[in-house]
């Protein structure tokens, strides 16, 4: 089910669901429209820099996440994936399409599409299959998202709340690959992988 048919699934529920995002006439495994209303954010967060996916593109070797301020989910999933031999089980949270390594004109052509909104992101809107999310009494948002494309198909339970106005996803995390978390100065930080490479000699 894409974003589309999730709103339009959603629209008789948008203006009578519970405080907490839920509603009370949807089955167990309807969308919670606090959890749709969240999705063009979990987009966002998860973005990088137009001009960082040029370089990682142009670059003689693959880089490393660790290697950048900025460790959003988009770099994290770009610099730090590895298509498993055959037979071999990939992470629950993120699975490859095909059992062959993709080549970086599918993943630019892939991250692109959101390019004219002044990033490229590994979770686009439209790629949406299934989004949860529950609002507790703080506030805050704590629920999964799960998306697909050509490519792969992956799933982040994430965590969101209001920052001056408007919603703030402050933590992803990808079962069987990594969290990542928001740090007191607004920048995306890896708090765990579950196959950190070290950082290359040259940084950032």
């Amino acid at each position: 089910m894409k974003l589309r048919h999730l709103i339009a699934a959603l629209a008789p529920v948008l203006l009578c669901g519970c405080p907490d995002g839920s509603d009370p006439a949807a089955g167990p495994d309807a969308p919670q429209p606090i959890a749709v209303e969240l999705i063009p954010f979990l987009e966002e967060a998860a973005s990088m820099p137009a001009e960082v996916l040029d370089a990682i593109a142009s670059a003689p070797s693959p880089p490393v996440a660790e290697d950048h301020d900025d460790q959003n989910l988009t770099l994290f999933i770009t610099c730090g994936l590895r298509v498993p031999e055959p037979g071999e089980e990939g992470p629950e949270g993120f699975r490859f399409m095909k059992s062959e390594t993709y080549s970086v004109v599918q993943l630019v052509k892939l991250l692109d599409r959101t390019r004219p909104k002044g990033y490229v992101s590994v979770l686009v809107a439209d790629d949406v299959t299934k989004v949860s999310g529950v609002k507790d009494d703080q506030g805050v948002v704590r629920g999964r998202v799960e998306w697909e494309n050509e490519l792969f198909a992956a799933k982040a339970d994430y965590v969101a709340r209001t920052h001056e106005g408007t919603w703030q996803v402050t933590e992803f995390d990808v079962p069987g690959v990594g969290k990542l978390a928001l740090d007191d100065a607004g920048t995306w930080k890896i708090v765990s992988r579950a196959d950190a490479p070290q950082p290359s000699s040259s940084g950032e």
